[in-house]
């Protein structure tokens, strides 16, 4: 089997998740749930209030109208807690859910919850999709006004979720830390590049145990919680982005990774220092869910000819044989979606006999 001297390390939420940490986007969404959108509703109940950011102001008197389409007067008169009044809200009206808040791409991901919030991106995208068509007939200026607000439901999104991670405190984890011992330092690389996608430092408890080797690199591409974070969709390779890409309107590439990228020089070194600066290299994937929101960065990674290896981890946190498999597999296939040549994709990935187990 073939062995490089280099490694890239993609370092995904997944990562996180190994933690014990809560920094997945349902974690996220229930946390948004129970410290915006339920004292809110408190407030507007209470009297507290009378105008509010977050509900749209019709659906709150249509809440309280006995006839209304979202529940009756006597959920709204209910003794019982706001956070279980929402949450019986979303249980009832869960499809019409979007139409309650004012950031409908915050109620669309509320609204399908299991089906959303794993991807808010892509959800951002097919939504801008959407958009483009129902009002493919109106003028440039209410396209635009449409547009931006799309885009600021996004930032808010962005923002909440930059607030929301502000709370976690990653640990040292010992297994972890052997996992990187036995797989990484005394397996003879003698460069290492890490690409992070996550915005914590939780891999910064590690990497000071990487001092002897040659070089090795850490590149939080997306940023982190003390800077400028990039939050967007990554697929600008699909007939849909270019079609918005050829409209014309700058507002409409507004949500896009490729444009933030531009700012910094952080893009541009994955090149200077692994990409184009390595004769060869292997990558190890650590809880990335290779999904389309980075598929433009991981093409390039990835269908390079000098990339020689794909590392997919068992997940040891699954213990049925079938589900670890299963996890396996839906690696596999999305790393299906990013590597074009089939032929080299069997040739690429490490087989599930052999790939490392990952605590």
């Amino acid at each position: 089997m073939f062995k490089s001297k280099n490694l890239i390390v993609l370092v995904g939420n997944g990562f996180d998740l190994a933690h014990g940490l809560s920094t997945s986007y349902s974690d996220f969404s229930n946390y948004h749930l129970d410290n915006f959108i339920v004292p809110e509703w408190q407030e507007l109940k209470s009297g507290k209030k009378k105008d509010s950011h977050i509900f749209n102001q019709k659906t709150i008197a249509e809440i309280q109208n006995e006839n209304g389409p979202y529940g009756s007067r006597s959920l709204w008169n209910s003794k019982i807690s706001p956070s279980t009044e929402i949450k019986e809200l979303l249980r009832e009206q869960k499809k019409d859910f979007h139409l309650m808040l004012k950031n409908k791409l915050l109620g669309k991901l509320y609204s399908e919850e299991k089906e959303n919030w794993f991807n808010v991106e892509k959800v951002y995208f097919d939504e801008l999709v959407q958009l483009t068509k129902d009002i493919k007939n109106s003028s440039p200026s209410e396209t635009r006004k449409i547009v931006t607000q799309h885009n600021r439901e996004l930032d808010y999104i962005k923002s909440a979720l930059r607030e929301f991670l502000y709370h976690v405190k990653p640990e040292f984890d010992d297994k972890i830390g052997a996992f990187f011992k036995n797989n990484l330092l005394n397996r003879g690389f003698q460069n290492i590049y890490f690409l992070v996608f996550n915005y914590t430092s939780t891999l910064d408890l590690y990497t000071y145990g990487f001092k002897n080797l040659n070089t090795i690199a850490v590149n939080h591409i997306h940023g982190t919680l003390d800077e400028r974070i990039i939050f967007g969709y990554g697929d600008d390779q699909s007939g849909e982005y270019q079609e918005l890409r050829d409209y014309g309107m700058d507002e409409l590439l507004d949500g896009f990774k490729t444009f933030f990228y531009a700012e910094n020089n952080k893009y541009t070194e994955i090149y200077d220092n692994a990409i184009n600066f390595y004769s060869d290299y292997e990558v190890l994937n650590l809880g990335h869910s290779l999904g389309l929101t980075d598929k433009t960065l991981l093409e390039e990674i990835l269908n390079s000819k000098k990339c020689k290896r794909l590392h997919l981890v068992k997940r040891s946190d699954i213990e049925i044989v079938g589900k670890k498999i299963r996890s396996f597999r839906t690696l596999y296939m999305a790393a299906s979606r990013i590597i074009s040549d089939d032929k080299r994709l069997r040739r690429l990935v490490v087989n599930y006999e052999n790939a490392l187990s990952f605590p």
